[in-house]
């Protein structure tokens, strides 16, 4: 991507309380993020705000969730914000 987000949605199969949503770039480095819900409701739809403009390089989203069914889940998601006139 050329232009850094302003926000990151996930959406999931079922009803999850996500517990954890962390935003981390390249080297380790934590980048806030703004939720839009409580921690304890059952949603389909995470959608979180971004707390400052990133710059280029590399980031990974983790999160962490329980299912309505009581199952922990999890994962990655990685994307790359690209120099300008790449």
């Amino acid at each position: 991507m050329r232009t850094p987000p302003a926000a990151v949605s996930l959406a999931f199969t079922e009803p999850t309380r996500v517990t954890s949503l962390r935003l981390f770039d390249e080297a380790g480095r934590e980048h806030p993020l703004q939720r839009q819900e409580t921690r304890n409701s059952q949603i389909s739809e995470l959608r979180a705000t971004i707390g400052a403009t990133l710059p280029p390089g590399a980031y990974r989203i983790e999160f962490r969730g329980l299912s309505a069914d009581g199952h922990v889940g999890g994962g990655v998601v990685r994307f790359r914000i690209e120099e300008p006139g790449r």
